[in-house]
């Protein structure tokens, strides 16, 4: 079966031409003039498709907001994305950077550097879905499937988010589920911090963050498992340039595939936080111990 490509794009001569391109290389394509009707056609579609390239500036919903809208949906937010524009400033380059876009193609796009960028963004998500496929087969291998985290251990699992501030560090924002106790939060803020501190080690705590970054790893002093995300949004009073934030899952155990699954959600999470959106942590918290507790595939 050809790949299928989502072309997103206002001017219908340049849709077109690059419908043309594409459909003559062999692959399925099909259309919307704006990120709305692009989600109106992704509900009804029969499949998914395989890439999506979008304009930026178009009517009723531009780039910018289709890809936020295709972020927070964890069945479509693993659908390689490239952004077509005219603009060439480096801060929209970095403003789409900073929303996880890592491709861009200017207008007017030649047909070599078209192709080349689709045959690349295909080739590494056909790698991906091997690499998930070779988890599940190697993990599992047709054996009873076993959770991660047993049902008793639920109150076990905790939810943290925490956003560094210049002058005291990293300062505990929200974190699930609340104890009645009042060392309580100290306690969670104390581990918060161990999991900022162990990312700024690796990736540095005065790198700018040009793409979210996340870890899966071990806190041997309390016997859990941590996966953490770290994310930033433009902060001007910030000596970067920038306000860090991180999130973090916290419990008994969690694999590298739940990892996978548990990003899709952080990546929700942070796009709320980029757009100052109220947090139902609660919900999130829910959804992530159901990753933990299954035996079923999210995915």
């Amino acid at each position: 079966m050809a790949p299928l490509i989502l072309i997103v794009e206002d001017n219908l001569n340049f849709l077109d031409t690059m419908k043309l391109m594409l459909e003559e290389e062999g692959y399925s394509v099909i259309s919307a003039v704006n990120g709305h009707q692009a989600l109106e056609k992704l509900k009804t579609s029969a499949r998914y498709p395989d890439l999506i390239i979008s304009d930026i500036k178009m009517p009723h919903m531009d780039g910018y907001e289709f890809f936020q809208r295709i972020s927070q949906n964890p069945e479509l937010n693993q659908i390689p994305f490239i952004f077509l524009t005219g603009m060439s400033k480096d801060k929209d380059i970095r403003f789409g950077k900073m929303l996880g876009i890592d491709d861009y193609l200017l207008k007017p796009v030649k047909e070599n550097d078209l192709l080349a960028s689709v045959r690349g963004k295909l080739r590494r998500n056909k790698r991906s879905e091997k690499a998930l496929k070779y988890l599940r087969d190697m993990e599992y291998d047709g054996q009873e499937l076993i959770a991660s985290v047993e049902e008793s251990q639920i109150e076990q699992i905790w939810i943290v988010i925490l956003s560094w501030d210049d002058i005291v560090g990293p300062k505990l924002q929200y974190y699930y589920p609340k104890i009645e106790n009042d060392s309580f939060p100290d306690r969670i803020k104390e581990i918060g911090n161990q999991c900022f501190h162990a990312i700024s080690l690796i990736y540095g705590d005065q790198k700018r963050i040009e793409n979210e970054e996340s870890l899966l790893f071990s806190l041997e002093n309390i016997e859990r498992k941590a996966y953490i995300y770290i994310d930033a949004f433009p902060n001007p009073k910030s000596r970067s340039g920038e306000t860090k934030f991180m999130m973090g899952v916290i419990a008994p155990n969690i694999t590298y595939f739940d990892s996978i699954q548990i990003k899709n959600y952080f990546k929700a999470i942070s796009e709320k936080i980029k757009i100052k959106t109220e947090l139902d942590i609660k919900q999130y918290w829910e959804k992530i111990t159901e990753i933990l507790t299954s035996t079923e595939f999210f995915i």
